[in-house]
Protein backbone atom coordinates (compact mmCIF):
# COMPACT_ATOMS: atom_id res chain seq x y z
CA UNK A 1 0.00 0.00 0.00
CA UNK A 2 1.11 3.53 -0.71
CA UNK A 3 -0.19 6.44 1.37
CA UNK A 4 -0.26 10.06 0.29
CA UNK A 5 -2.34 12.91 1.63
CA UNK A 6 -5.33 12.10 -0.60
CA UNK A 7 -4.81 8.63 -2.07
CA UNK A 8 -4.58 5.04 -0.91
CA UNK A 9 -3.34 2.69 -3.64
CA UNK A 10 -3.69 -1.08 -3.40
CA UNK A 11 -2.66 -3.73 -5.89
CA UNK A 12 -3.98 -7.21 -6.39
CA UNK A 13 -1.77 -9.61 -8.33
CA UNK A 14 -3.49 -12.86 -9.13
CA UNK A 15 -3.98 -15.13 -12.11
CA UNK A 16 -7.77 -14.68 -11.96
CA UNK A 17 -9.75 -11.44 -12.21
CA UNK A 18 -10.73 -9.97 -8.85
CA UNK A 19 -14.38 -10.08 -7.80
CA UNK A 20 -15.78 -6.58 -8.03
CA UNK A 21 -19.19 -7.31 -6.53
CA UNK A 22 -22.50 -9.14 -6.67
CA UNK A 23 -24.24 -8.74 -10.03
CA UNK A 24 -27.09 -11.24 -9.58
CA UNK A 25 -28.93 -12.48 -6.49
CA UNK A 26 -31.32 -15.44 -6.67
CA UNK A 27 -33.59 -15.77 -3.64
CA UNK A 28 -35.06 -19.28 -3.37
CA UNK A 29 -36.41 -18.70 0.15
CA UNK A 30 -38.87 -15.79 0.02
CA UNK A 31 -40.09 -16.33 -3.56
CA UNK A 32 -38.66 -19.37 -5.37
CA UNK A 33 -36.34 -18.39 -8.22
CA UNK A 34 -36.75 -14.68 -7.54
CA UNK A 35 -33.84 -13.04 -9.38
CA UNK A 36 -32.55 -9.49 -9.06
CA UNK A 37 -29.81 -8.09 -11.31
CA UNK A 38 -27.67 -5.06 -10.43
CA UNK A 39 -25.70 -2.64 -12.67
CA UNK A 40 -22.16 -3.92 -13.10
CA UNK A 41 -19.13 -2.56 -14.99
CA UNK A 42 -17.80 -5.20 -17.36
CA UNK A 43 -14.07 -5.72 -16.97
CA UNK A 44 -13.59 -9.32 -17.98
CA UNK A 45 -12.27 -9.01 -21.56
CA UNK A 46 -9.31 -6.61 -21.53
CA UNK A 47 -7.43 -4.73 -18.79
CA UNK A 48 -8.85 -1.25 -18.40
CA UNK A 49 -9.32 1.55 -15.85
CA UNK A 50 -12.61 3.05 -14.76
CA UNK A 51 -13.17 5.98 -12.42
CA UNK A 52 -15.77 7.47 -10.08
CA UNK A 53 -19.33 7.20 -11.35
CA UNK A 54 -18.30 4.82 -14.16
CA UNK A 55 -17.71 2.08 -11.57
CA UNK A 56 -20.79 -0.05 -11.05
CA UNK A 57 -20.14 -2.60 -8.30
CA UNK A 58 -23.43 -4.44 -8.63
CA UNK A 59 -25.20 -4.63 -5.28
CA UNK A 60 -23.59 -2.46 -2.58
CA UNK A 61 -26.26 -2.98 0.09
CA UNK A 62 -24.40 -3.97 3.25
CA UNK A 63 -27.54 -4.27 5.43
CA UNK A 64 -27.13 -7.55 7.29
CA UNK A 65 -30.84 -7.79 8.03
CA UNK A 66 -31.63 -8.17 4.32
CA UNK A 67 -31.07 -11.43 2.42
CA UNK A 68 -30.59 -9.24 -0.68
CA UNK A 69 -27.40 -7.68 0.73
CA UNK A 70 -23.96 -7.93 -0.88
CA UNK A 71 -22.38 -9.78 2.03
CA UNK A 72 -21.58 -13.38 2.80
CA UNK A 73 -23.01 -15.25 5.79
CA UNK A 74 -22.71 -13.90 9.33
CA UNK A 75 -21.32 -15.93 12.18
CA UNK A 76 -18.14 -17.04 13.88
CA UNK A 77 -16.89 -18.95 10.83
CA UNK A 78 -16.03 -15.68 9.09
CA UNK A 79 -14.59 -13.99 12.18
CA UNK A 80 -17.70 -12.08 13.26
CA UNK A 81 -17.92 -10.89 16.83
CA UNK A 82 -21.25 -12.36 17.95
CA UNK A 83 -20.86 -10.77 21.39
CA UNK A 84 -20.77 -7.23 20.01
CA UNK A 85 -24.13 -5.46 20.08
CA UNK A 86 -25.74 -4.85 16.68
CA UNK A 87 -25.37 -1.29 15.44
CA UNK A 88 -28.60 -0.26 13.69
CA UNK A 89 -29.01 -2.56 10.67
CA UNK A 90 -25.29 -3.13 10.15
CA UNK A 91 -23.80 -6.57 9.99
CA UNK A 92 -20.46 -8.20 10.45
CA UNK A 93 -20.86 -10.22 7.27
CA UNK A 94 -17.95 -9.83 4.85
CA UNK A 95 -18.66 -7.45 1.93
CA UNK A 96 -18.36 -8.91 -1.55
CA UNK A 97 -17.19 -5.75 -3.41
CA UNK A 98 -13.59 -4.63 -2.72
CA UNK A 99 -14.10 -2.55 0.40
CA UNK A 100 -11.73 -0.68 2.69
CA UNK A 101 -12.29 -0.62 6.45
CA UNK A 102 -10.17 1.59 8.71
CA UNK A 103 -9.35 0.93 12.36
CA UNK A 104 -7.38 3.56 14.29
CA UNK A 105 -4.72 1.73 16.30
CA UNK A 106 -2.92 4.91 17.38
CA UNK A 107 -4.04 4.94 21.03
CA UNK A 108 -5.00 1.28 21.45
CA UNK A 109 -3.36 -1.48 19.42
CA UNK A 110 -6.29 -3.82 20.22
CA UNK A 111 -8.91 -1.40 18.86
CA UNK A 112 -10.85 -3.12 16.06
CA UNK A 113 -13.96 -0.91 15.94
CA UNK A 114 -13.43 0.00 12.28
CA UNK A 115 -13.03 -3.63 11.10
CA UNK A 116 -15.82 -5.28 9.11
CA UNK A 117 -16.26 -7.86 11.88
CA UNK A 118 -17.04 -5.01 14.29
CA UNK A 119 -19.54 -3.01 12.19
CA UNK A 120 -17.00 -0.65 10.61
CA UNK A 121 -17.84 1.82 7.85
CA UNK A 122 -17.23 0.46 4.33
CA UNK A 123 -15.38 2.61 1.76
CA UNK A 124 -15.62 1.59 -1.91
CA UNK A 125 -12.83 2.33 -4.43
CA UNK A 126 -12.93 5.41 -6.66
CA UNK A 127 -10.75 3.87 -9.38
CA UNK A 128 -10.35 0.29 -10.58
CA UNK A 129 -7.72 -0.91 -13.07
CA UNK A 130 -7.16 -4.37 -14.46
CA UNK A 131 -9.56 -7.28 -14.96
CA UNK A 132 -12.54 -8.08 -12.74
CA UNK A 133 -15.60 -10.27 -12.64
CA UNK A 134 -19.01 -10.39 -10.99
CA UNK A 135 -20.22 -12.87 -8.42
CA UNK A 136 -23.63 -14.48 -8.13
CA UNK A 137 -25.33 -14.96 -4.77
CA UNK A 138 -27.94 -17.68 -4.24
CA UNK A 139 -30.08 -17.68 -1.10
CA UNK A 140 -31.29 -21.16 -0.19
Amino acid sequence: MVFTTTTLLCSILHEYPMTLGVQTITNNVDVPNSVQNFPFSDGTQQPTCIYGNQIQFGNTNFDGTSPWSAIDANGPTNGCNELAPPVAAKTCGRPMPPTLFISDLTADKTNRTGDWQFYGTPYLPHKICGLWQASVKTIT
